[in-house]
Protein backbone atom coordinates (compact mmCIF):
# COMPACT_ATOMS: atom_id res chain seq x y z
CA UNK A 1 0.00 0.00 0.00
CA UNK A 2 1.51 3.47 -0.94
CA UNK A 3 1.07 7.02 1.00
CA UNK A 4 -1.93 7.69 -1.15
CA UNK A 5 -3.55 4.43 -0.58
CA UNK A 6 -3.30 5.00 3.06
CA UNK A 7 -4.01 8.14 3.53
CA UNK A 8 -7.08 7.46 1.61
CA UNK A 9 -8.11 4.74 4.07
CA UNK A 10 -7.82 6.67 7.20
CA UNK A 11 -9.75 9.46 5.63
CA UNK A 12 -12.42 7.73 4.59
CA UNK A 13 -15.44 7.92 7.10
CA UNK A 14 -15.43 6.33 10.81
CA UNK A 15 -12.11 4.94 10.22
CA UNK A 16 -9.84 6.45 12.61
CA UNK A 17 -12.88 5.78 14.96
CA UNK A 18 -13.19 2.20 14.63
CA UNK A 19 -9.06 1.71 14.83
CA UNK A 20 -9.27 3.33 18.58
CA UNK A 21 -12.69 1.58 19.23
CA UNK A 22 -10.49 -1.72 18.47
CA UNK A 23 -7.68 -0.17 20.92
CA UNK A 24 -10.22 0.57 23.83
CA UNK A 25 -12.13 -2.60 23.70
CA UNK A 26 -10.36 -4.89 26.06
CA UNK A 27 -11.03 -8.21 23.92
CA UNK A 28 -11.82 -9.29 20.90
CA UNK A 29 -14.94 -7.28 19.51
CA UNK A 30 -17.85 -7.90 17.73
CA UNK A 31 -19.06 -5.33 14.93
CA UNK A 32 -21.85 -4.08 17.18
CA UNK A 33 -19.81 -3.69 19.99
CA UNK A 34 -17.41 -1.33 18.01
CA UNK A 35 -20.15 0.36 16.28
CA UNK A 36 -21.90 1.32 19.72
CA UNK A 37 -19.10 3.78 20.32
CA UNK A 38 -18.30 5.07 16.61
CA UNK A 39 -21.74 5.16 15.25
CA UNK A 40 -22.69 4.70 11.64
CA UNK A 41 -24.52 2.10 9.47
CA UNK A 42 -23.58 -1.11 10.11
CA UNK A 43 -22.20 -1.53 6.70
CA UNK A 44 -20.09 1.07 6.61
CA UNK A 45 -18.24 -0.60 9.85
CA UNK A 46 -18.02 -3.86 8.28
CA UNK A 47 -16.73 -1.65 5.59
CA UNK A 48 -13.93 -0.28 7.46
CA UNK A 49 -13.06 -3.51 8.90
CA UNK A 50 -12.74 -5.27 5.74
CA UNK A 51 -10.23 -2.49 4.54
CA UNK A 52 -8.64 -2.41 7.57
CA UNK A 53 -7.91 -6.28 7.44
CA UNK A 54 -6.69 -6.01 3.60
CA UNK A 55 -4.27 -3.36 4.61
CA UNK A 56 -3.13 -5.96 7.36
CA UNK A 57 -4.32 -3.89 10.23
CA UNK A 58 -7.32 -5.67 11.61
CA UNK A 59 -8.03 -9.80 11.71
CA UNK A 60 -11.71 -11.28 12.07
CA UNK A 61 -12.24 -14.93 12.96
CA UNK A 62 -15.80 -16.48 13.72
CA UNK A 63 -17.07 -16.22 17.33
CA UNK A 64 -20.22 -17.79 18.66
CA UNK A 65 -22.72 -16.42 16.03
CA UNK A 66 -20.93 -13.29 15.17
CA UNK A 67 -17.72 -12.26 13.61
CA UNK A 68 -14.71 -10.88 15.95
CA UNK A 69 -12.64 -8.17 15.17
CA UNK A 70 -9.31 -7.43 16.43
CA UNK A 71 -6.24 -5.42 15.66
CA UNK A 72 -2.67 -6.93 14.39
CA UNK A 73 0.58 -5.88 15.91
CA UNK A 74 0.74 -3.05 13.12
CA UNK A 75 -3.06 -2.60 13.50
CA UNK A 76 -2.18 -1.67 17.18
CA UNK A 77 0.44 0.36 16.41
CA UNK A 78 -1.56 2.71 14.13
CA UNK A 79 -3.97 3.22 16.36
CA UNK A 80 -1.89 4.09 19.27
CA UNK A 81 0.06 6.45 16.75
CA UNK A 82 -3.57 7.56 15.88
CA UNK A 83 -4.86 8.29 20.01
CA UNK A 84 -1.76 10.22 20.20
CA UNK A 85 -1.91 13.03 17.42
CA UNK A 86 -5.67 13.15 18.31
CA UNK A 87 -4.10 14.02 22.12
CA UNK A 88 -1.50 16.37 20.35
CA UNK A 89 -4.23 18.13 18.89
CA UNK A 90 -6.62 18.45 21.41
CA UNK A 91 -3.28 19.91 23.68
CA UNK A 92 -2.84 16.43 26.14
CA UNK A 93 0.45 15.65 24.60
CA UNK A 94 2.62 17.35 27.39
CA UNK A 95 6.56 16.51 27.48
CA UNK A 96 8.01 16.53 30.85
Amino acid sequence: MNRDEACDLIERPRAVRVLIALLKSPDDAPVSDILEGVGGSRSTGISRLDEFRDAGLVTKRAGDNRTIYSLTEDGEEVARHLVKAIGTIQGDDKDD
